[in-house]
């Protein structure tokens, strides 16, 4: 094999089957986005991501809410994680900061309803990180519409 096909595809990783194959294509079959997809089953299958990402939750979850406390923690681990599970996959295009959250919105929420996760409240869990998320999508766009207006 010649040094120039460095990158591999989600088939080429090992999966140590952490969320069940059928569990996991239920819920991609919602994904269009196919780098989504495969960075979603690299760190919702591999077991390392997951450990990765459920210690990501404990340090969330230290002061026992999810809030915008929280948001520098989230897209630092966020990053950190996926550049370091994906770093060999071969994407079609580079990651944006809603690629970001979109992904560990969707890992979280896997891991969540199958049970790996050590929450009291699956629901309450979901909706607090979708709001978080949400919110931290909403401040980008806020910079991005005060950086358009000092443009002109």
């Amino acid at each position: 094999m010649s040094n120039n096909s460095q990158s591999v595809s989600v088939d080429d990783i090992p999966i140590n089957n952490v969320v069940s194959k059928l569990h996991l294509d239920k819920y991609l079959s919602f994904i269009d986005d196919v780098d989504t997809r495969q960075i979603v089953t690299i760190l919702t299958s591999d077991s390392a991501a997951v450990h990765d990402v459920i210690n990501m939750i404990d340090l969330i979850l230290a002061d026992g809410k999810i809030d915008m406390t929280d948001a520098p923690l989230l897209l630092g681990l966020i990053k950190k994680i996926i550049t370091l599970r994906t770093s060999d996959l071969k994407l079609s295009q580079t990651l944006t900061l809603n690629h970001f959250l979109d992904i560990i919105k969707l890992v979280f929420t896997i891991l969540a309803k199958e049970g790996l996760l050590k929450i009291v409240n699956t629901d309450e869990f979901i909706t607090d990180i979708t709001k978080l998320i949400n919110l931290i999508k909403d401040g980008e766009k806020i910079v991005d519409a005060v950086s358009c207006i000092k443009c002109r």
